[in-house]
């Protein structure tokens, strides 16, 4: 959710929102919004009252999720079988996908071309190789990324950069000590190690992230777990 968040505040500095939009409304002055493996839609149902949304998952179930919720998907799969016109959409998102893709390269520059000019493409992935784990296989991750080599798929895209920033930040030392001390410990397998916490934990670790939602469109922090970018097509 904090993520989710973070991704709303930059939409919202980025993207010039249009105005709450009766049902069936397709006015093209309402920015759209493409999510690119949206999973069951929770960021698209926080943008649609002011969006023309949309997203693409392989997942038919994800896909039958969001249908039941009202928002319209497509079955479509990076770089190479996305099921839009170029020049489609003001803003694309990418959260947390590219880690996921083998031709991550190509799928930035896929994605680019759906853009019309002056659009956003905003994506987030998992910050450095050195905290890889056996968690990132179960996940089906490739790789994990420098601010460096992130930075480059967008400058090989074209595209123009307004925010390239580590995030997650506050609670980075103690993912490090989570992450590495298993590793010592002989304890990364890949399995699935997420479990609900105590409400109010949970509350205080989602403030925690949460914040950050403030500071990203302004200041660009030093580290972090993951990275997030906002690019401009010229």
């Amino acid at each position: 959710m904090a993520k989710r968040h973070i991704i709303l505040r930059l939409i919202e500095r980025y993207v010039q929102a249009g105005p709450a939009k009766a049902a069936g409304d397709e006015s093209t002055t309402v920015p759209s919004i493409c999510d690119i493996g949206c999973g069951t839609g929770a960021l698209l149902m926080a943008l649609k009252d002011r969006y023309r949304v949309t997203g693409t998952d392989s997942s038919a179930i994800a896909r039958e999720i969001c249908a039941k919720a009202g928002i319209t998907t497509h079955d479509g799969t990076l770089p190479d079988a996305l099921p839009f016109e170029p020049a489609s959409f003001d803003c694309i998102v990418m959260s947390d996908v590219l880690e996921h893709v083998g031709p991550d390269t190509e799928s930035v520059a896929a994605a680019a071309r759906l853009l019309r000019p002056r659009g956003v493409l905003i994506c987030t992935v998992p910050a450095h190789q050195w905290m890889w784990t056996r968690r990132d296989e179960f996940h089906h991750h490739k790789r994990r990324y420098s601010r460096g080599q992130f930075g480059r798929l967008f400058d090989q895209a074209g595209l123009q950069t307004e925010v390239l920033s580590y995030y997650n930040a506050l609670l980075f030392p103690v993912m490090i000590a989570g992450r590495l001390g298993k590793k010592l410990l002989g304890l990364d397998k890949a399995h699935e190690d997420i479990r609900p916490l105590p409400g109010l934990v949970n509350g205080a670790l989602r403030w925690t992230f949460e914040v950050e939602k403030w500071v990203l469109p302004y200041v660009r922090i030093p580290m972090g777990a993951s990275l997030v970018s906002v690019h401009r097509k010229a």
